[in-house]
């Protein structure tokens, strides 16, 4: 019954049913896209935390400020 009505559907509205499937397709190649980019820029993140082995955020910010080591590693710089 359902196919009977769907297929005098199509005969009756042929190309709107074209172009709406024609959106729908577009938009699920779009979506798979994003999810594709998505995977690929979580993992070159990953990646490039692995290579460049930066330190923890809380490690750059623990402990107390000495300002006599800071003007020691600063004059030692030569840059």
């Amino acid at each position: 019954m359902y196919r009977k009505l769907l297929i005098n559907d199509f005969k009756k509205n042929t190309w709107s049913n074209v172009i709406l499937l024609m959106f729908i397709t577009l938009s699920v190649a779009v979506a798979i896209s994003v999810a594709i980019l998505l995977t690929q820029l979580f993992t070159s993140i990953s990646s490039m935390y692995r290579i460049a082995n930066p330190p923890h955020f809380l490690q750059l910010h623990k402990g107390e400020i000495s300002q006599s080591n800071l003007d020691k590693f600063n004059s030692d710089f030569q840059g």
